[in-house]
This record gives C-alpha cells, structure tokens and sequence, in this order.
C-alpha cells in the first residue's frame, strides 16, 4: 500500500482569490482536493485566513496566520538632502506600479524633478523599464538594475530618503516590510 506523506502548505500570492475564481472547474476541484488534503496551511494575514477558510468549507485543517518575516538594521538614519531620493524594489511591471512611478517623476515641476533621483531595482521587464525612462527623459536622474541582494540592497535602503511602491494590487510585499524596517516607508 502506498504511504501518505504528509505536507503544508504556504499561501503567497497577492492576486491569489482572482487565479481561483477564473480557474475552471476541473482546477478548482483540484486546488480544493490540494487544501483539504494538506495536513495545514500558512497564510500571510488574517483577510487570507478567512478567504482559505472559506474554500476549505467544513474541512478542519489547521490555518495558521505567519506574516513575512523581516531583518531589522542593527543601525540606520534618516537622510538629510537637498535631493530626494526614492527607491522602488520589486518585480518591474505594470502589476507594481513602476510605470506610475516614473510618470509621477516626470510630471513634477521642472525645479522640483531637478532634485528628485529614483533607484529601481527588482527583476521582470527591466529593459522596458529602462526604455520608458528613456523616452520619459528621465535617464539622468534614475538608476534601474536588475534584482539586488545583501550589502547592496541594504545600502540602497539606508541611502534612500523614501521607498516608493504604487502596486495595482498587492498584500503586503517583502520590499515594503524591508522598507519599513528602516524607516523609508511613508
């Protein structure tokens, strides 16, 4: 007879509830089927507890709430500067919002943009990233590298004035905990 290995499973995705609902209904059974057979499951909130638990129905599987873990700095300051500097990590993309965020640059008054520089950092379409700042005119004052890591990113994030993340849709993303632990988001 074959043996049941046991599992749990971790629920990580912001977008999640709207894969389930177009999913057709052979997916749906068989993402229903996964849920109820897992000896539990880990959300990242309590709204995602309750979206879980609902499409576990009756089923008494344990649901355990674990948000994101975070390292906090051992030690980081505010910045003081005539420029601003702000900072986007994430997946380059529509979904987070880097479009808006280069379009809210170039909008800004002439002597206001002057002093504003964005870092960007994060994997996705960087390329098409990089060629709207372009087309935006804004190559000058943006700095836009594949995902960054360690020492590098965590120096970007003491040297930040403020991190910036216009999702279109989002939960509550690794790059804004980081953000928060050193104080860059506002």
């Amino acid at each position: 007879s074959k043996q049941r290995t046991p599992y749990v499973l971790h629920a990580h995705g912001g977008k999640y509830h709207e894969f389930y609902q177009r999913a057709p209904a052979l997916v749906k059974m068989r993402i229903d089927w996964m849920l109820r057979s897992a000896d539990g499951l880990i959300v990242l909130s309590e709204h995602w507890r309750e979206f879980y638990k609902r499409l576990m129905g009756s089923c008494t599987r344990p649901l355990w709430v674990m948000p994101n873990p975070v390292e906090l700095p051992e030690h980081w300051q505010p910045i003081q500067s005539e420029t601003l500097h702000l900072l986007f990590l994430g997946r380059m993309g529509e979904h987070k919002g880097v479009d808006r965020v280069l379009q809210a640059v170039v909008r800004l008054p002439q002597s206001l943009r002057e002093r504003v520089r964005l870092s960007m950092a994060g994997d996705g379409d960087v390329d098409a990233v990089r060629r709207l700042a372009a087309e935006l005119g804004l190559q000058t004052q943006v700095d836009i590298r594949n995902w960054i890591v360690g020492e590098e990113k965590e120096r970007w994030l003491r040297e930040t004035n403020a991190f910036i993340l216009p999702s279109r849709a989002e939960g509550l993303p690794m790059a804004m905990l980081e953000a928060m632990a050193y104080g860059k988001a506002l």
